[in-house]
């Protein structure tokens, strides 16, 4: 090579080199740093530290490679053959991946090493290559399902290309955007099972004749059934009319035909795993699907089988579990690690994340298998929800929800629940305007609406209705994220709330000089029924943000008497401002001078009778969260003052800042009235001087709250409104009453030792039912 030539033509070429000694000045500069000094270049980024932990470590960097262990080259996706064991064994290890890619993780991590997923149509052994196709379909239905919602945060999912880099890997089981769901693909794998199930394992159905266990059967030998006829390859498919006939009405339900002799069970467990495949891969398209009105019922009618078929493989993977403990004979365990290539992994670009890889085990990632389906099938419920406090209940419970729901719930939540930009439609059928208006109309009962209204009336209602549209959507959508994100998405759905609540109050103004002028209700009776109801939703927002830190652990245990202090008023604010609405609907009940005409007069009364019975549940949840609360705050308080809660002295904590800083988003609110950390200090006083009286008083705030909570629970779905999420709300009370009880003991202990302590022993808080604390006595 001709240097001199590749000079003249390189732009960046120097003519003209000098080269200076800096000998002299590095080594005085060195003299400047103590000895193990580090030099620090302010370009020296943490992205630059993590690269370069990455190169210097091996087990860090993914794309080096040992020296002692070179891996050999990946085969040729035709000329793997695996043996029956192996398939079973390969099925349940791609499922565990899947669950670690759904997890959040890249999938050059997890599915791309998998070298039956590369070109799964080039596999010789059909049911080998339509799991695998099958496989690569849901994930990528997931992934644009995620990537349109639009829910997901970075530390939820990674949203990159699931192809293996070639065409090839797309066109088996990518899948481009916009293509159509191929029904054939199904249709084959129904086929695979049926031949499973009646056929086991047969070198014509391609797969190897000996499974390695010796269950398998030879080339030339023949199963006999019922009839005296063979089991050929012409003999599965007209031999058994009876039993094509249970297969094919079997299809839908997703459960095994039944079949006169039994295959080996290696083959059974290959034809449940393929199973489920099929039916999650349906389940899944139908949720994806639009409209959601017309794919939900067979979305759930699906979930439900795949639900029964995941169970079944679950108690096969315990009862192997079990007979594998040496006393009895199980399946000998089987390497698979040829089936998935470490070479195949790429290093990630440096804009990605750092995050530790460990993909799950089999029995962890079907747990995790199981409760997404269930979370699934429970969404098919969503669409029955016809009133917004049915739909807010139910969509609060589920976010509480324990293990979360994953991200792929959460973003098929947001597309079956939530409507498009352009339509405000909840479930593309229910004006989000009507539910609102429903809603309003059912808390403070009014009855004007079922009436003729007169149109400047009309004219300030409907007014009102577009601007509520918002923050209700602001507020389903920010329960959609992950747990932490809510947190920080409702204090928006707050502010929202409270420039509606200011714009509510005006025409709060104009609508009751309005009523009274048309003869709809007296001058005296003054009611604000539009900001009643955002005041209502504002504070129950509020509830929820303070109560979902402890949930979260943001506070510490010597802050829980001024979070809990706070948490109180705002109870006490809203159970109040129940108390007067109730009060001033059944005043304005009694003294109407209109009264209601006909048949919409009968519907008002009756919607009259059902609402007052939910607010008055409303109220005694209020009442039960209030006691609740202030005997966690009085136990907190003793324990305190008793020296079991340890409080950091810094020189530079300031617990007035600290309040400040916890309770900024309530000084930016108009309502509810803002406690000032001077009357915190006030009560804070009075009760630390009576130790055992706030012990005393703790018990019997938590017995009383325990009393109303096993009531709550006990309440029948249709007065509470809970008739598709009832389970869910029951489940929380009982929680919260185990809470009550568990806090009570340790009350009525402390009452007893007094301030002579528990001796070795110290008082921790745990998280407990609901996400509040329960307290502990452990060694010190």
């Amino acid at each position: 090579m001709n240097l001199g030539q590749f000079a003249s033509r390189n732009p960046f070429a120097v003519e003209s080199e000098t080269f200076e000694d800096e000998t002299a000045f590095l080594r005085q500069a060195a003299q400047e740093l103590e000895i193990g000094q580090l030099v620090h270049s302010p370009f020296f980024t943490l992205g630059e530290a993590m690269a370069a932990v990455e190169i210097m470590d091996p087990k860090m960097d993914i794309g080096m490679r040992s020296i002692d262990s070179t891996p050999a080259p990946a085969p040729a996706p035709s000329s793997l053959s695996l043996l029956p064991l192996e398939l079973v064994r390969a099925m349940d290890v791609l499922v565990a991946r899947e669950m670690t890619y759904l997890s959040g993780h890249h999938p050059h991590h997890t599915l791309i090493p998998s070298i039956l997923l590369h070109r799964p149509s080039a596999l010789p052994q059909p049911v080998v290559s339509l799991f695998c196709t099958a496989l690569l379909r849901t994930a990528h239905l997931a992934r644009n399902a995620i990537i349109k919602a639009g829910v997901a945060a970075e530390e939820d999912f990674v949203p990159v290309e699931i192809g293996a880099g070639d065409a090839g890997a797309r066109r088996d089981g990518g899948a481009p955007d916009g293509a159509e769901f191929d029904p054939d693909l199904a249709d084959r794998m129904k086929r695979a099972e049926d031949d499973l199930e009646r056929d086991g394992f047969l070198a014509e159905k391609g797969m190897p004749i000996d499974n390695g266990s010796g269950h398998g059967r030879a080339s030339g030998e023949s199963r006999k059934d019922g009839k005296g006829g063979n089991n050929g390859k012409s003999g599965s498919r007209k031999g058994n009319g009876a039993t094509r006939e249970r297969a094919a009405s079997a299809s839908s339900s997703g459960t095994p035909p039944a079949s006169t002799s039994s295959p080996d069970p290696i083959a059974r467990s290959a034809a449940s795993r393929l199973r489920l495949r099929r039916l999650y891969l349906l389940s899944l398209h139908h949720l994806c699907s639009q409209p959601p009105v017309k794919h939900l019922p067979l979305a759930k009618k699906h979930l439900a089988a795949s639900l029964a078929s995941i169970r079944a493989v679950r108690s096969e993977l315990t009862a192997e579990a079990a007979h594998s403990d040496g006393t009895n004979e199980g399946r000998p365990e089987v390497d698979v690690s040829r089936f998935f290539d470490a070479t195949s992994a790429k290093k990630l670009t440096s804009g990605a994340p750092s995050r530790s890889i460990t993909v799950m085990g089999v029995d962890e990632a079907y747990r995790d298998f199981e409760t997404m389906l269930a979370h699934l099938l429970e969404l098919c419920d969503f669409l029955q929800q016809g009133t917004l406090t049915g739909l807010m209940t139910h969509t609060t419970l589920f976010a509480a929800k324990q293990p979360s729901p994953s991200i792929l719930v959460r973003s098929i939540q947001y597309t079956v629940t939530l409507p498009a930009p352009s339509n405000y439609r909840l479930f593309d059928r229910i004006p989000t305007s009507q539910l609102v208006r429903e809603s309003i109309e059912g808390f403070c009962r009014l009855t004007y609406f079922y009436d003729t209204r007169p149109q400047p009336v009309a004219r300030i209602a409907d007014a009102f209705l577009a601007q509520a549209v918002e923050p209700v959507l602001l507020t389903l959508k920010a329960l959609c994220f992950n747990r932490a994100r809510q947190r920080r998405l409702l204090h928006k759905c707050v502010e929202a709330f409270e420039v509606c609540q200011a714009e509510a109050e005006t025409l709060d103004g104009e609508l009751h000089g309005l009523m009274v002028t048309h003869g709809m209700m007296k001058k005296n009776l003054d009611t604000y029924f539009l900001s009643s109801w955002v005041y209502h939703h504002k504070m129950r927002l509020l509830e929820t943000l303070l109560s979902m830190g402890f949930e979260l652990e943001l506070y510490s245990p010597y802050e829980y008497v001024m979070i809990f202090w706070y948490l109180l008023s705002i109870f006490d604010a809203h159970n109040n401002h129940l108390r007067r609405v109730e009060l001033m609907s059944t005043t304005r009940e009694r003294a109407s001078t209109r009264p209601a005409p006909g048949k919409a007069g009968g519907k008002a009364k009756n919607l009259a009778k059902e609402q007052a019975s939910l607010n008055m549940v409303e109220i005694l949840i209020l009442t039960a969260m209030t006691d609740f609360v202030r005997a966690h705050m009085q136990l907190a308080a003793a324990l305190m003052n008793l020296g079991m809660i340890h409080k950091p002295q810094a020189d530079f904590d300031d617990e007035g800042v600290r309040y400040a800083h916890r309770f900024k988003l309530f000084a930016r609110l108009g309502s509810p009235r803002i406690a000032t950390y001077e009357e915190f200090l006030s009560d804070c006083e009075e009760m630390g001087a009576v130790v055992p009286e706030l012990l005393l008083r703790s018990a019997q705030h938590f017995q009383a709250a325990r009393s109303m909570m096993e009531h709550l629970a006990s309440l029948p779905p249709s007065t509470t409104r809970t008739e598709l999420c009832h389970e869910d709300f029951t489940k929380e009370y009982k929680g919260l009453a185990r809470n009550c009880a568990a806090n009570m003991v340790v009350a009525k202990v402390m009452q007893t030792v007094g301030e002579g302590g528990v001796g070795d022993r110290k008082v921790l808080p745990q998280l407990g039912p609901g996400g509040y604390p329960v307290w502990s006595f452990v060694k010190r």
